[in-house]
């Protein structure tokens, strides 16, 4: 399955789509005009010229790819206070926002946005609303502006969240869900797009807050009574609830968008798709959540109940909002991440094993130079497992950390783990050989970190590495490795630059990147070459 990374953003069916016998029909503009419109809570809706009270500064978004409407960042001209305005045309008689809206009544208009939100806005999770402003050809919703992107933006940049901040932002979209069925408005189109950061994280080490989310677009939004049902089709296509798709549903189907989102913030894939809306539309019907692999031997068993019972196929059976709030993966303190190991971390221990010596000591050089949330949580990990804390874990303490997660070894495979983990041969493991073995590779050695870290170490930046260089950087790691036996290392994996032995930058980072064998290869071949640019580096090497 693909990373979210790599997958588009949900794409919605839009006017063409929608059945023949739907009330969407194109033809020459017409100029509606509101009757009064009076808002809930005081909410002032004006005719008038918005330009005449507000200075338009960048554009933030389209709202979909089929429709006019555009977000902005604004100024109030008298108080300078920075606004959103989202400008919606009064030309699309079946408005229906950014997502899919089947049948004669799924359009509620022009004004039902500003309508929607007005009702729900009194909450910290939801965007406030300022004011609504209207001409001839267009509505303008002047609300709270969010500075720090979607949380499907957060997603794609950390490719998926920690346990922690997903329950933290979880907690409060479920919160959003509780205020709006409160007001008998349900939602229909919760997703990562139409929730905003209020603020921009500044790096990612930094946890998410609730305080920090924002519910927007409201378009979407329908009034319902208790008891009574919707049939109408609206939604995005990985996060529309199996009720909506056999046409019959109610405030249930929130609360299934919200576990999607759960799931995709914890993994960064969608629990159910496929390569065409049909496809996906079959497998949220009939396919259950994968909770196998890799990233999901790394969440808790509440966290997995937690996925099961939201994604509960029956909106009978589903959690309501109210039990999923009470479920202990939302409602326990989360102080801190785990410090126990993980099947995750003992499957990279044992791939660390396979790699040759020369490797070995490489990634000790690269990991003793990066610094990172993902670094920070191997080095609590470490710390729990060094049971005298004098920063060295034997093969007991490593077996006993094992045994406490249910991971059973035999003595003999975790002495001969310990060994081959022990880099510098001294009988026991310290935290940068742990942290070398134990590192997710993938992640935290980027093409971009690896120049970086060579970068720092060609202390007379010549572009080459020999064998003092790195024996003194393993000296900082507590790693005692004689020059000539590197030579000796380096010379038996083919780094050899006519009489010299060195490492170059690009070899430097295959090594790393893609092991020992296939830098050996590349640097042979650079070997024969005058400069670095003339060695072959394949169009997938370059992306990297």
């Amino acid at each position: 399955m693909e990373a979210i990374t790599n997958y588009p953003k949900p794409l919605c069916v839009g006017a063409a789509c929608r059945r023949s016998s739907g009330s969407f029909k194109r033809g020459l503009p017409t100029t509606p005009t509101s009757q009064d419109i009076k808002l809930p809570r005081g909410i002032a809706w004006t005719k008038g010229d918005v330009k005449a009270e507000y200075e338009f500064l960048d554009k933030l978004s389209h709202t979909s790819a089929d429709s006019s409407d555009v977000v902005y960042s604004v100024r109030h001209r008298k108080t300078n206070k920075r606004f959103a305005c989202k400008r919606i045309s009064k030309h699309q008689p079946d408005y229906g926002g950014s997502c899919m809206r089947v049948g004669a009544n799924a359009g509620a208009g022009w004004r039902h946005e500003a309508q929607m939100l007005a009702r729900c806005a009194e909450h910290a999770n939801i965007v406030s609303l300022h004011e609504v402003i209207e001409d001839a050809h267009y509505v303008y919703i002047i609300m709270e502006e969010c500075e720090g992107g979607e949380l499907f933006d957060l997603i794609l940049e950390r490719g998926h969240l920690s346990e922690k901040d997903a329950a933290v932002n979880a907690r409060a979209i479920l919160e959003v869900i509780r205020h709006c069925h409160s007001q008998g408005v349900v939602n229909r189109d919760l997703k990562p797009e139409n929730l905003l950061l209020k603020k921009k994280y500044s790096c990612q080490e930094v946890s998410c807050t609730m305080e920090n989310l924002r519910c927007v677009d409201f378009g979407s939004a329908a009034k319902l009574e208790p008891g009574k049902r919707l049939g109408d089709m609206v939604g995005s296509s990985f996060y529309i609830a199996p009720e909506v798709l056999r046409g019959k549903y109610g405030f249930s189907a929130d609360v299934w968008s919200a576990g999607v989102i759960v799931y995709i913030m914890l993994s960064g894939l969608p629990p159910f798709w496929g390569p065409n809306t049909r496809e996906t539309f079959d497998n949220i019907l009939t396919a259950r959540p994968r909770l196998d692999g890799d990233l999901w031997d790394a969440v808790s068993e509440a966290g997995k109940d937690f996925i099961r019972t939201i994604l509960d196929k029956d909106p009978t059976t589903r959690m309501t909002v109210a039990e999923a709030l009470a479920h202990p993966w939302i409602s326990q303190e989360w102080s801190a991440p785990t410090t126990q190991l993980s099947s995750v971390v003992l499957s990279r221990l044992q791939s660390f094993t396979r790699t040759t010596r020369l490797e070995r000591l490489l990634l000790n050089v690269a990991a003793h130079q990066l610094t990172s949330k993902e670094i920070d949580r191997l080095g609590a990990m470490f710390r729990a497992l060094d049971h005298d804390n004098d920063g060295r874990i034997s093969a007991e303490d490593l077996r006993e950390g094992l045994g406490a997660v249910g991971k059973q070894m035999d003595k003999e495979s975790v002495k001969k783990l310990a060994r081959e983990l022990d880099v510098s041969g001294c009988g026991s493991i310290n935290l940068e050989e742990f942290i070398a073995g134990a590192m997710d590779r993938k992640r935290a050695l980027t093409s971009e970190t690896l120049t970086r870290v060579f970068s720092d170490l060609d202390d007379d930046q010549d572009g080459e590495l020999g064998p003092r260089v790195f024996a003194s950087a393993l000296q900082d790691c507590h790693i005692d490795v004689k020059e000539d036996q590197l030579a000796k290392l380096m010379v038996a994996e083919g780094f050899v630059h006519g009489a010299e032995v060195i490492m170059r930058a690009e070899t430097f980072k295959r090594c790393l990147l893609h092991g020992v064998s296939q830098a050996e290869s590349v640097s042979r071949t650079c070997s024969r070459n005058s400069t670095l640019d003339s060695c072959p580096v394949s169009p997938v090497a370059r992306a990297h």
